[in-house]
């Protein structure tokens, strides 16, 4: 196997179910973690990788854990890698302590990814999430006291009933923690989740759009670099995890529904977390990637940038090359993508319509 250089682990358990959420989750349930806890270092100890540049802990809600489950689990990953460059955990405020916090400083943690979603308590309560602005201000500073000082925060637009005002003073609110990374999500409805099961309808196109909009523009306004679709930074914060994602590198994925990509195969771990932890029918799904399924997913995660996607990148041949340019033509007259003999990158208009701009190579390739 390749050597991958990128980990994440996830954590299937939360103290309470999002009515959006569709991640691979479960209720928190103490023996039942210790047990996934437990296969999750068997795992670990298994990476060929002896030395990796991030690792990512997301979940459900890994914060969910018990201080004893979080100390285990973090012992054996700087055990088994002493040096990570970027070591994100997500965590959801109303699971924190201070000892958490300071637990996570002691083996490395760097880097904290925390929910947040909206701060006005009507909006929170509709999408059932069980924390408090102040209860992120609170971890905030329990994190930079710990020395945590990476923190990137989640925020929801398309919520129902929401208004623009009340999206933009979330993103406001947010603002004066001097975060260093935000991250922005439309509401999906999808069907295995409270939210789907109620047919709540989501919001219509032209109000998600005009969401969208209103955050370009107060976060660039506010300093912030607008760097893939969902993303912005202030002061070159990436999130180094993901943009091994979006720049298709090879990556291992640990725990129940887990996905990993390696060179031309991709795998993803079973979704039962029982099944998991007996380690039987472990892979749900093995797929060897073709070299048009490489192609379209390389550019499909690389136009999320605000970037360039190099020729040498898809690196595919000159026929590929012929066919993405025939198939963009159009797409570059509408402003929407930017091709040159360098590769290609989408505008910011573009990246409004990502959706389209991907339907439209892979009918070329169709033909």
């Amino acid at each position: 196997m390749s050597h991958v250089e990128h980990i994440y682990i996830h954590i299937p358990f939360c103290t309470h179910i999002c009515a959006y959420c569709d991640f691979v989750k479960s209720r928190y349930q103490p023996q039942l973690a210790d047990k996934v806890v437990e296969r999750l270092i068997e795992d670990i100890n298994h990476v060929d990788s002896i030395s990796i540049k991030t690792l990512y802990i997301g979940g459900g809600t890994p914060s969910a854990l018990s201080l004893n489950q979080l100390e285990l689990l973090c012992q054996s990953i700087a055990q088994k890698w002493p040096i990570i460059q970027e070591w994100s955990v997500e965590i959801n405020p109303e699971d924190m302590t201070f000892e958490k916090m300071s637990l996570l400083a002691k083996y490395g943690v760097n880097r904290l990814s925390m929910g947040v979603q909206a701060t006005q308590p009507r909006l929170l309560e509709i999408i059932t999430r069980h924390h408090s602005f102040e209860d992120v201000k609170k971890v905030t500073a329990w994190a930079h006291e710990c020395g945590i000082n990476d923190i990137s925060y989640d925020l929801m637009y398309g919520l129902p009933t929401q208004s623009i005002e009340e999206f933009e003073v979330s993103m406001h609110d947010v603002l004066t923690l001097n975060p260093t990374h935000l991250s922005l999500y439309a509401l999906t409805i999808e069907p295995n989740t409270a939210f789907g099961r109620q047919k709540i309808q989501p919001v219509d196109n032209e109000l998600e759009g005009q969401m969208y909009e209103c955050a370009i523009r107060t976060l660039t306004q506010a300093g912030y670099e607008h760097y893939e679709v969902s993303s912005f930074t202030k002061n070159k914060h990436y999130s180094k995890h993901n943009l091994s994602y979006w720049k298709y590198a090879n990556f291992i994925g640990l725990g129940p529904g887990a996905a990993s990509k390696v060179n031309n195969r991709r795998w993803t771990n079973t979704k039962n977390i029982h099944h998991y932890t007996l380690n039987e029918k472990l892979i749900q799904e093995d797929i060897q990637l073709s070299e048009y399924d490489q192609v379209i997913e390389k550019l499909m995660m690389g136009l999320r940038l605000n970037q360039i996607v190099s020729w040498n990148h898809i690196n595919h041949g000159s026929d590929i090359r012929n066919k993405v340019e025939k198939a963009l033509e159009k797409t570059q007259q509408q402003g929407w993508v930017i091709l040159n003999e360098e590769g290609l990158q989408s505008t910011a208009s573009g990246r409004l319509f990502l959706h389209d701009i991907i339907v439209t190579i892979m009918q070329a390739f169709d033909e």
